[in-house]
């Protein structure tokens, strides 16, 4: 390896090229000595013995102090494309770095980095407002609407006027944990035992049970059919539900009182309220309406009775039947509830119901 410092560039130039261009160090005229116009490439680059070398654009226009391989890549840049830039955005220097590709692994859905036999967790419905209604209440235009008050408890709200009985089995066999079922219609006891009013005959070659209630219309009184839907019907489909328990039933079914829904509670309903017997159609919305306001702001079961009453007792005054007379609303509760009780406190033991009955199926063997 030479020792010699300077750059690869600047050789020494030889004593017998001084002497052929009479440039030595003794001419004292060495300044006008030149025979001969030089070539560029004797200004530049000289290497002894050898060919002068294709001159590189970095050789005519700058001097790099580097080795070869330096310098070629120092003038890689120079040798790009150019392009009309003026409107352009800025281009990255050629050299920058390519990001690297993605690898297999970092390509992946995020699922499949899960343990084998993970599910991903579907988020539970919004609770809902469940609105059963049997009845042509259309027909003194007032038809219950409690949309406002399923809106202001934060409730989806979801109505069916007049639906078969199938309809409302499906309906409450889909309840959940947060929902409130409210039934507005018809009822009477068959056999003893109470049964609502679904619309639409009976086909009791299904085992569907008739009912028959006395109405009111514009013409007189008359005998209205319906299919039967008894209320320990109602109690087995929101025991077996796959969705939860609701936590309240509203339940206006003329000759079905608070006695004949005690059963809900057993399949865990926290509150199950009954608007008494014979109220009209003319009445059963206002009223609910007013129940529902008043749990709504903040109030306990028991002020929700008495507003609900006040109007009851209203009503009842312009009746000159007997037979159609209302009795008050009165309500069962679930153990952990009670009177002063507020929507806050049913919807609290309404989780805890919800969380143990989904403990007691986890625990339950498989047959």
């Amino acid at each position: 390896m030479s020792e010699d410092t300077r750059p690869w560039h600047s050789p020494p130039i030889a004593p017998e090229d001084l002497h052929r261009q009479h440039l030595d160090d003794g001419a004292a005229d060495s300044h006008s000595a030149l025979q001969g116009r030089p070539e560029a490439h004797d200004l530049v680059y000289r290497t002894q013995g050898e060919s002068p070398p294709k001159r590189d654009f970095n050789d005519l226009v700058y001097r790099f102090n580097g080795s070869p391989e330096e310098a070629k890549e120092h003038s890689r840049g120079f040798y790009q494309n150019v392009a009309d830039t003026r409107n352009a955005p800025a281009q990255r220097p050629a050299s920058a770095a390519t990001p690297p590709a993605k690898t297999a692994k970092s390509t992946k859905r995020h699922s499949e980095d899960r343990p084998l036999g993970y599910k991903e967790k579907t988020p539970p419905p919004p609770p809902r407002m469940v609105f059963d209604e049997v009845g042509p209440s259309y027909w003194f235009s007032n038809p219950a609407d409690l949309s406002e008050q399923a809106a202001a408890m934060g409730l989806d709200y979801s109505k069916q006027a007049n639906p078969t009985l199938s309809q409302i089995q499906k309906r409450s066999q889909t309840l959940a944990q947060g929902d409130i079922y409210v039934y507005s219609g018809h009822g009477g006891q068959v056999d003893g035992k109470p049964h609502l009013a679904a619309h639409g005959e009976a086909d009791q070659s299904k085992g569907e049970t008739p009912i028959h209630y006395p109405r009111v219309g514009l013409t007189g009184s008359y005998e209205q059919s319906g299919t039967g839907f008894a209320v320990s019907q109602l109690k087995d489909d929101i025991a077996q539900g796959k969705s939860g328990v609701p936590m309240m039933a509203f339940i206006s079914g003329c000759e079905v009182g608070a006695k004949d829904l005690s059963g809900l509670n057993e399949a865990g309903v926290s509150v199950a309220i009954s608007a008494g017997g014979k109220a009209s159609e003319r009445d059963a919305p206002g009223q609910m309406k007013a129940f529902m306001e008043v749990l709504t702001k903040g109030g306990t079961i028991n002020d929700a009775l008495k507003a609900v009453n006040e109007i009851v007792a209203q009503d009842n005054q312009h009746k000159f039947n007997e037979e159609n007379i209302q009795e008050p609303f009165t309500a069962v509760f679930r153990d952990g509830i009670n009177g002063d009780s507020t929507l806050e406190d049913i919807r609290r033991l309404n989780a805890l119901v919800n969380e143990a009955r989904k403990n007691a199926k986890k625990e339950t063997p498989k047959p």
